[in-house]
């Protein structure tokens, strides 16, 4: 089965495969709404109400589990956004984007295609891996002109690049004056300085040490300096201080900051 999903992502075409993505979300959620059926959380992502979130089962092999202790329901069963998807759509809402607004989504989650579908908002996603991206692009070195996007998200990325603080000042380059990026990155607040290692290259390696397969490093407070450091205003929307409805917002690792970083281009 898995060698015929490669294929398929591989070989179909962009639209396929996002209709595919999307009816395989829709068939998984029929299949369990009722265990979900009623009003008690709310995920702003997709507009609906819940009894509770889901809980996701995280394999040893490529996350450590270690760093999801206090994992709880926090995923939404119907877009499947996590809490940290549904900061930012509580942020867009309490600050609207104009329709013409130039946008551009990097590693683009399902929750919010969903979300600027439902809010009439045109986009460009970006990936350099994923074929139902509209573009493919190296975050390090993107094929954009100077000043050109007013908002721009970088949900969990970060974690992934080789540098990160070329990433920050290619994302400066892009964003318009006045222009948003929103970020988000695994952080934990014990860290006064970032860790990473680039001799660290192996899975079980990488999870040990970063908690996930596929990240580089696990962000200190020092990342808000990092920010600031290449020309952006910060200010912080912060998941403890969104409206209860959208509870619960701790994420389901100890390393999901419940805070999305505003960067402003002045």
């Amino acid at each position: 089965m898995q060698p015929l999903k490669n294929a398929m992502k591989r070989h179909l075409p962009r639209g396929v495969l996002r209709l595919c993505r999307t009816l395989i979300n829709y068939w998984g959620y029929m299949k369990v709404r009722k265990n979900f059926e009623g009003n008690d959380v709310y995920c702003i992502c997709c507009g609906r109400y819940f009894k509770k979130f889901a809980r996701t089962n995280f394999s040893a092999k490529y996350y450590n589990l270690d760093f999801f202790k206090d994992n709880q329901d926090t995923r939404c069963p119907y877009c499947k956004s996590w809490p940290r998807h549904r900061i930012v759509c509580d942020y867009l809402e309490k600050n609207p984007l104009p329709q013409n607004a130039s946008i551009l989504v990097f590693a683009i989650p399902y929750a919010y295609r969903v979300w600027f579908k439902r809010n009439k908002l045109k986009l460009i996603s970006a990936d350099l891996f994923d074929r139902t991206a509209d573009r493919k692009v190296d975050i390090l070195n993107t094929p954009f002109s100077d000043n050109e996007f007013d908002f721009i998200s970088c949900d969990h990325v970060l974690e992934h690049v080789p540098d990160y603080h070329a990433a920050l000042r290619e994302l400066f380059r892009i964003t318009k004056q006045g222009g948003i990026v929103a970020l988000t990155v695994p952080l934990l607040e014990k860290l006064e300085q970032t860790h990473e290692d680039e001799t660290i290259t192996t899975i079980p390696d990488r999870v040990r040490v970063f908690g996930q397969h596929d990240h580089v490093r696990v962000f200190g407070m020092d990342f808000y300096t990092a920010i600031t450091d290449v020309g952006f205003d910060l200010s912080i929307h912060d998941g403890d201080k969104c409206d209860k409805k959208l509870a619960p917002l701790t994420a389901p690792a100890n390393y999901d900051y419940n805070k999305v970083f505003i960067s402003k281009k002045p």
